[in-house]
């Protein structure tokens, strides 16, 4: 009966959920925003980027970002953009509205493919979690996010 119940427990588990799936933080001081964050979501197969700034009130205030597809294979990612958010924003108040998100082949998505990944959608990498820390490594340059 010991066999059986093994059997049934070990068909019932559920697989394991990756170590960078989850929301991580990185935070550093801009000359233009100050003090500011990048919240990025990690899924088990997509990706989401929030820059954000901090507010006079101390509330974090979104001014871009993007979202995509992500494939993960040991520490190897590869992922592919295929939206991009910006908000709309009051220039007399110096307020940012809701996010719009751009998709792929409109002028806004092309021109920030353009100007922030040298015109390609799909950026490949290392990303390795060491507990609390996500160490992600593309085009020479290293970020090292916490997790929250």
């Amino acid at each position: 009966m010991s066999f059986v119940a093994a059997l049934f427990f070990t068909s019932c588990e559920k697989e394991k959920t990756p170590d960078y799936v989850g929301t991580w933080y990185y935070t550093e001081t801009d000359d233009l925003f100050g003090e500011v964050q990048q919240r990025l979501i990690l899924q088990e197969s997509s990706i989401e980027l929030a820059m954000e700034f901090r507010d006079e009130d101390e509330n974090w205030q979104q001014f871009m970002g993007f979202k995509g597809n992500l494939q993960v294979d040991g520490d190897n990612f590869t992922m592919t953009i295929t939206q991009i958010g910006s908000p709309e924003i009051d220039f007399e108040t110096m307020t940012f509205g809701e996010i719009v998100w751009y998709g792929a082949e409109t002028e806004e998505f092309d021109s920030f493919i353009e100007d922030s990944f040298d015109g390609t959608a799909t950026q490949s990498g290392t990303l390795i979690v060491d507990g609390n820390t996500l160490t992600i490594k593309a085009d020479g340059d290293t970020v090292i996010y916490t997790k929250s």
